[in-house]
């Protein structure tokens, strides 16, 4: 699975130039699910790959049928047949690199087209439009991530798996359905697509639902992907909000969690908008103050928004992992003397931090090694390192 994307997703899509990792759609080499490389101009692709098997596609259609012709697909995509020839696979852009509008065939060499590979179109920033055969069931992790112009597809009900990060930073894409065939639905699989506000689940499919514009996984009752303008469900429907599940919603300013919201995995809130956070007040688990979202028992702060105040009554004794990571607006913080734990990336990429004001310098280390965090200027350093930081 594509954790690199993911890592990508929590961290690096925070620091300027967020898709500056991508390979340009014209790279030479395809990373491959295997781990090899694979070349655009390698013997599986030419500039007739796209065409169907046995078709022609320059004849007219029959009037003897009422099936629409396929539309005809997009030549030089690079496409392999699997290792026992059962099934083929599109790899990559290949020498297609230039088009803003895919058409994948539904047969190459006598056999179906049924999954697009991991990154097979990652960093296409031409690509507008992509259509998808009926014959299609895998969409691979990344398959199409940081395609930033990409305003339209459609997810065939042939398909019944979407990869990790899928469709991470498409940020021109409003709006996804997922038919009722779509089973398995990888981590962060809409993760940063900021320009997304409509996300809609077959009534029929047995395994996910949506509901206020959040993708839920039925039965765990958990929310995987919410959106700028989502609502989070106050009935027993969703008990959970998953990790990264509204990663990237710059549009998003403010959310409420309703009491019945008992768990909040990793970084569900990371690169948001946020300036507004609120928990009902009779959420058995969690409370919010000063725009803060605080584990009550632990008294960890899970998350801050980039205009929080860190509550200084004894309610907060840690900040946790990626608490605060990436508010680029956040120039100044108080540490209060109740703190004696910053967690791992806490305020990592808070790039304008200049400020951090800590009540208790004393006795804080780095590890094992000690830290002087007494100078307010050389604490804000400290802190957007990003290390884990203890108090004895």
């Amino acid at each position: 699975m594509k954790k690199i994307l993911i890592l990508f997703l929590t961290i690096a899509l925070l620091v300027a130039g967020v898709a500056a990792s991508f390979s340009a759609c014209g790279n030479a080499a395809i990373t491959t699910p295997s781990g090899t490389a694979s070349t655009t101009s390698g013997e599986s692709a030419s500039t007739t790959a796209g065409e169907p098997a046995g078709t022609t596609s320059d004849e007219p259609a029959s009037t003897t049928t009422s099936e629409p012709a396929e539309p005809t697909p997009t030549e030089g995509l690079q496409i392999e047949a699997s290792k026992d020839g059962s099934h083929a696979i599109v790899k990559g852009i290949g020498s297609a690199k230039d088009a803003t509008e895919i058409i994948i065939p539904s047969v190459y060499q006598d056999v179906s087209v049924t999954e697009l590979s991991r990154s097979a179109f990652e960093g296409c920033s031409n690509l507008k439009s992509i259509t998808i055969p009926d014959s299609v069931t895998t969409i691979g992790d990344g398959a199409f991530f940081g395609c930033t112009n990409l305003t339209n597809i459609t997810i065939p009900d042939s398909v019944t798996t979407i990869g990790e990060a899928a469709f991470g930073e498409c940020s021109s894409l409003t709006s996804i359905t997922i038919p009722d065939g779509v089973t398995s639905i990888g981590e962060a699989a809409f993760g940063c697509c900021s320009s997304l506000t409509s996300i809609e689940v077959a009534v029929d499919n047995p395994v996910y639902h949506s509901a206020g514009n959040c993708l839920i996984d039925t039965k765990k009752k958990t929310i995987l992907a919410g959106l700028q303008n989502s609502v989070i469900p106050d009935d027993d429907s969703v008990t959970a909000i998953g990790d990264n599940a509204f990663a990237g919603c710059t549009g998003l300013t403010s959310i409420t969690i309703p009491k019945n919201i008992t768990k909040i995995e990793l970084n569900p809130f990371i690169d948001c908008g946020l300036t507004s956070i609120e928990v009902a007040a009779d959420n058995p688990v969690y409370h919010s103050a000063g725009n803060c979202l605080i584990e009550t028992k632990s008294k960890k702060l899970i998350f801050g928004c980039q205009n929080s105040t860190i509550p200084d009554d004894g309610s907060v004794t840690a900040i946790g992992t990626f608490a605060f990571c990436g508010h680029t607006n956040l120039t100044s913080v108080i540490i209060p003397d109740s703190v004696t734990e910053i967690g791992d990336q806490a305020f990592f990429l808070c790039n304008a931090l200049v400020r951090a004001e800590f009540k208790n310098p004393n006795g804080w280390y780095d590890g094992t090694q000690a830290v002087d965090v007494s100078n307010p200027a050389e604490a804000a350093e400290i802190l957007k390192k990003g290390s884990e930081l203890n108090r004895d």
